[in-house]
């Protein structure tokens, strides 16, 4: 049986998007019309596009965040992104509340929850086609021009999208978000820093590597420290409730070291390369996720001892009256 947003039609773009640039109504022919500053938006998929297509992101993070058995049980035990998103929604996310995923990618079933309605942006069409069969409404948009009212959202989510906003435009983005939401609306987001574990520090030694495997790999423009992301918070009228350090040990999933150093980093460090080789080999035998899940176990419990600034941090803050 098809998810129930995956039938649904919305008839009227209209009524759920504003002009994303100058913030007026629209009006729809065969695409969206800004009343006001007569832009044309098309249409694919009965999914608005409000920017143009970023053709990185287009076949990146294209996958949802499934609640499968096993899905469910990794993140009650190993997740702190859902753990921390779970504890910002609270009893309200079973309620009738608006909900917006900023960078939703392809979607994830565990914001969805029973009245709440959620809303997704991404700047991936193809990512968009996948999260549409999840939430309510989703749109292509970029987080510094939201096609939605002021005042709308009790909940801003996000994973993995603050470290991809180019420095000079995280305060226009923290500025439209807060825009969007009511007051009183909470933030919850894990966002990605520049770390100072010791993952990083053996990174940082060879500068082009670093650049080529840590930055550019998956667009991670706008890497800052955690602390520095809490004061960009603070100075764009966010309280903040509380800012959690993770992943900040040695103890990450064998996944992420793959993805980060299978490469000319492994020549670097002849430790390295033996994990990194018995890490490719266990994901061969399918062995991987049992090996992942008891490093992942001893990595999360120590994360509590970590300062700050040692790893990304999952935030959450409120909109204040300022």
């Amino acid at each position: 049986m098809k998810n129930d947003n995956e039938t649904k039609v919305v008839n009227d773009l209209t009524k759920i998007f504003i002009c994303p640039y100058c913030k007026e109504e629209l009006k729809k022919n065969k695409e969206l019309i800004c009343s006001n500053c007569k832009r044309n938006f098309h249409i694919t998929d009965n999914i608005p596009q409000f920017t143009d297509i970023d053709e990185f992101y287009e076949e990146k993070f294209i996958k949802p965040f499934r609640a499968s058995i096993i899905s469910k049980i990794y993140a009650m035990l190993l997740n702190p992104r859902l753990q921390y998103t779970n504890k910002v929604l609270g009893k309200d996310k079973n309620k009738n509340v608006k909900i917006l995923d900023l960078g939703c990618g392809g979607g994830n079933y565990f914001f969805k929850k029973e009245n709440s309605e959620v809303y997704g942006i991404d700047l991936s069409v193809t990512a968009l086609k996948s999260a549409k069969t999840i939430y309510d409404y989703v749109a292509q948009a970029d987080a510094k021009h939201l096609p939605f009212e002021g005042n709308h959202f009790d909940y801003i989510l996000s994973w993995d999208l603050f470290g991809h906003i180019p420095f000079e435009e995280k305060d226009s983005v923290l500025k439209e978000i807060r825009r969007v939401m009511k007051n009183k609306a909470k933030i919850g987001m894990f966002i990605e820093t520049d770390q100072q574990n010791d993952i990083y520090t053996f990174a940082k030694r060879y500068p082009e590597l670093y650049q080529k495997y840590f930055i550019e790999q998956d667009g991670h423009i706008g890497l800052e420290s955690s602390t520095k992301v809490i004061e960009r918070f603070e100075k764009n009228g966010f309280k903040i409730i509380f800012a959690k350090p993770l992943y900040t040990n040695l103890f990450i999933p064998t996944a992420e070291y793959i993805k980060r150093f299978n490469n000319e980093y492994k020549e670097k460090s002849t430790k390295l390369k033996f994990f990194i080789n018995l890490f490719v080999f266990l994901k061969k035998l399918k062995l991987n996720y049992p090996i992942s899940f008891l490093i992942e176990f001893v990595g999360r419990k120590l994360d509590g001892f970590s300062k700050l600034d040692d790893g990304p941090i999952f935030l959450c803050c409120e909109k204040t009256n300022q």
